[in-house]
């Protein structure tokens, strides 16, 4: 890999002036990136009719160089740049080009990332108290994509109860649990819906959910993103600062500048979003997902835990996050293990689908692990010096953290980790999985809170996938 520090140059753009005032010039070699995807799927049997699977997303040094840039520096800052407008900046950028608005927002930009790097960071453990959280309902115009093409979507056409499924009145029934049983415990929501929601839908849910504590916002979203309702995913906020995600399956591109908005609108801009990181000789895509990290903070340090697998997080990812992040704090790549036709039985997209972290219990820390899905003796450390193997069980007794095998009898394998920690010994879990929420009532002692979510739960998520813990807002 290329050791150059990919934060250095966005913070000096001045040493490529040409090369950014070319692009900014040439605009459509960062919207049409001269990029090359590398399948392995086509040696699998059954491609390709079966689940999305895994690529790599290149740009080679001579493509660049084709363009007259003569360093691929240039081409990560202004791709840094134009992926962290909202839409209407963006839409206005292909209408019109480079104009006067576009240089204030570079220039903001240069302004947060200064700021950012020269203050004290402040970090939101998995188990710290939830006070704001995000929730998202989309409407027909997303879900009927779904329809006919369930396997591409990875979601099932019947919930566990026998439903139809995906639907916007399944969608919003779920939510609107999810959101009473939040308030109940004394946490704001702010909810962000699709402008096409039915008339009927709309009214049920400013009878079931607004009020002058919860906040909903009407937005415009693209037909066909089917899965934004998994709000977990576009965006990563173990800090006061969002950093927005990259989807890894083409079909859930476009969620992140939906958030990239929504961020916007309740006062706390993104300002970074791990992109393309350089390699010996090409520039590679970053592929990272909100749904695949957990911060945990005990009394012996700070640990950023990440799944490797399907869905990211890749190297590219690792290596831009790891210069986000101060040098206490520990980076831990998890493999997740992977699926060729049946990804519900037999893959884990996401760590939170694998781990549920319930804290500080009683004066010891403590979480749950699904062994047969994570590489248990096969995480690393990344770190600027290179990778470090280590094996779970080594890793969370550096942690101080002890662990415990999830029971599997009767539970969705999607959901059955996926806990959202509401913090003071408190998860919030889909209600399917009684052997599971029984066992970790009986042997911890921990409150959970049940909740029946079988349409979140039929498109591949839980109720740590579905909402978006929020640490700073200003506008609402």
């Amino acid at each position: 890999m290329d050791s150059r520090n990919i934060l250095n140059h966005l913070l000096n753009p001045d040493r490529f002036r040409d090369d950014i005032e070319l692009l900014k010039k040439n605009i459509d070699i960062i919207v049409k990136p001269p990029l090359k995807r590398l399948i392995s799927q086509d040696i699998i049997r059954g491609y390709p009719n079966i689940p999305p699977q895994p690529s790599r997303e290149i740009i080679r040094y001579e493509e660049l160089s084709k363009f007259g840039l003569k360093n691929p520096y240039p081409y990560i800052y202004m791709d840094e740049v134009v992926s962290l407008m909202p839409r209407d900046l963006y839409n206005k950028l292909m209408l019109d080009g480079w104009v006067d608005e576009h240089d204030s927002f570079e220039e903001n930009l240069q302004k947060q990332w200064r700021r950012y790097l020269d203050r004290e960071r402040n970090f939101y453990p998995e188990d710290h108290l939830k006070r704001n959280i995000l929730l998202c309902i989309p409407s027909n115009k997303q879900f009927k994509a779904v329809y006919g093409d369930w396997g591409r979507w990875v979601w099932r056409p019947r919930t566990l109860d026998g439903q139809e499924t995906p639907s916007e009145d399944g969608w919003l029934e779920d939510i609107i649990k999810i959101v009473d049983i939040l308030n109940g415990e004394g946490i704001r929501c702010i909810i962000f819906y699709d402008d096409a929601l039915s008339d009927v839908n709309r009214k049920t849910l400013y009878d079931s959910i607004y009020t002058q504590r919860n906040k909903l916002i009407e937005i415009d979203i693209e037909p066909d993103l089917a899965k934004i309702g998994y709000t977990r995913d576009q965006s990563i906020t173990f800090m006061d600062t969002p950093i927005i995600c990259n989807m890894a399956l083409p079909i859930r591109r476009g969620e992140e500048r939906v958030i990239i908005d929504v961020y916007h609108i309740i006062g706390n801009k993104p300002i970074f979003r791990p992109r393309w990181a350089p390699f010996d000789g090409y520039l590679e895509l970053s592929k990272v997902e909100g749904g695949n990290f957990f911060l945990i903070e005990t009394d012996k340090g700070k640990w950023i835990l990440t799944g490797v697998g399907v869905r990211g997080t890749n190297e590219a990812g690792l290596h831009y996050i790891r210069e986000l992040l101060p040098s206490d704090v520990k980076l831990i790549g998890i493999p997740l293990s992977g699926y060729i036709r049946r990804w519900s039985e037999t893959g884990a997209v996401h760590l939170d689908t694998v781990l549920t972290y319930l804290g500080e219990l009683n004066g010891c820390y403590h979480a749950l692990i699904d062994p047969m899905r994570l590489g248990f003796y096969s995480a690393f450390e990344y770190n600027s010096n290179g990778v470090k193997m280590v094996s779970i069980p080594e890793l969370f007794k550096d942690m101080g953290v002890y662990i415990d095998e999830i029971p599997h009898e009767e539970a969705s394998k999607i959901t059955m980790a996926n806990a959202l920690n509401l913090g003071k010994g408190k998860i919030l879990v889909d209600r399917y999985n009684h052997i599971v929420n029984d066992y970790i009532r009986r042997e911890y002692g921990v409150d959970v809170i049940e909740v029946d979510i079988p349409h979140i739960e039929a498109g591949g998520g839980g109720v740590r996938c579905a909402t978006r813990e929020l640490w700073r807002i200003q506008n609402i």
